[in-house]
């Protein structure tokens, strides 16, 4: 079986490096990484250092950036009600696609605003199976 884990991130990478480090270590066959983020351009830096940490894992784990997109475009942050729905579709539709496709997910709430990790929570309630994480 396929093996995703989908993190929220914020301006640091380690939470999601940290969560990838804890995994591999207790057996789980992580396939690929899918981080959810804001357009913040401080965010960007993270994104760049997380890209290339996670190749030097191992090649074979797939690194995949999701920007959150609202009815008016790209988000810069979890400002707004609209904002925050926003990022709430975007993890249901990202877990929802993984459970589609056969995947485990594991979820990593380390990073980004608290409210991503409420969000993230709710979404996971919804759609998570038992051998999801």
């Amino acid at each position: 079986m396929n093996e995703l884990l989908i993190a929220t991130l914020g301006t640091e990478p380690q939470g999601v490096t940290w969560m990838l480090d804890w995994l591999l270590q207790q057996g789980f066959a992580i396939d690929e990484v899918l981080v959810l983020h804001t357009s913040a351009s401080v965010v960007e830096a993270a994104l760049q250092k997380l890209e290339k940490e996670i190749s030097a894992y191992d090649p074979s784990i797939r690194f995949h950036r999701e920007v959150i997109r609202g009815a008016e475009g790209a988000v810069e942050d979890l400002a707004s009600e609209k904002d925050t729905w926003a990022f709430l579709q975007a993890m249901y539709r990202a877990i929802r696609r993984a459970r589609k496709m056969g995947q485990k997910v594991h979820l990593s709430l380390t990073g980004g605003r608290k409210t991503m990790a409420v969000y993230a929570m709710v979404a996971a309630q919804l759609l998570f199976g038992e051998q999801d994480r």
